[in-house]
């Protein structure tokens, strides 16, 4: 069973982060933690919509959920060191994806 992430912290990131992530994309931070099978830290993001078809999953990896998407198939996990935390969303209007402001250290 996966650790429970709401609030959780990790290099700096905290679920609802908005982050850009590889491929000119970016998206919310739903999970910080360690996955089963896998090394390292990762950030479970659920992808912009404008995004979302590029999405891998809806948050789960070989049958274990760490989060759950809006939109199925709008979730991704990347290792946290490959997220870069964006200080706010392009355009104007960022609808169903809340940004959460950073985290003072």
């Amino acid at each position: 069973m996966p650790p429970a992430t709401p609030g959780k912290a990790g290099n700096d990131f905290v679920v609802g982060d908005v982050v850009e992530v590889p491929g000119n994309m970016f998206g919310t931070v739903r999970f910080i933690g360690s996955v089963d099978g896998k090394k390292g830290t990762f950030a479970g993001v659920e992808l912009h919509p404008e995004f979302s078809q590029r999405g891998k999953n809806s948050g789960e990896v070989e049958g274990v959920s760490y989060f759950t998407t809006t939109l199925p198939g709008a979730g991704i996990f990347l290792p946290l060191n490959k997220a870069v935390r964006r200080d706010s969303p392009p355009g104007s209007s960022y609808g169903a994806f809340p940004h959460t402001q950073r985290r003072v250290p």
